[in-house]
């Protein structure tokens, strides 16, 4: 997903079990990475909630009002992103952001 940039998931994601971030908003999203991908395109996206055993709405997109996580057991995935700053061109924001 992050081709040319030198990047994998682990640089772009913080992953922390059992914590959510009050606030977030659910979407219908049914893999991870969809709501990965949907947080990397939303400018305003910092973090998501992933709860696999939440039929309908796994993905919880939080945004810069976000605070921080707090402890939520029962198999919920906190995925705090990592924006790297993008100094070269607007072309490589928008190929990192998959607008291009």
């Amino acid at each position: 997903m992050y081709k040319g940039f030198g990047l994998t998931d682990s640089d772009l994601w913080t992953e922390t079990i059992d914590v959510h971030g009050p606030g977030g908003v659910p979407h219908s999203f049914t893999t991870l990475e969809e709501c990965q991908r949907a947080c990397i395109k939303d400018i305003k996206c910092v973090a998501i909630d992933w709860e696999p055993n939440n039929a309908g709405y796994e993905c919880w997109i939080l945004q810069l009002s976000y605070t921080g996580p707090t402890t939520q057991p029962g198999h919920v995935i906190h995925y705090g992103l990592n924006r790297p700053l993008l100094s070269e061109s607007c072309s490589d924001a928008h190929a990192f952001l998959g607008l291009s």
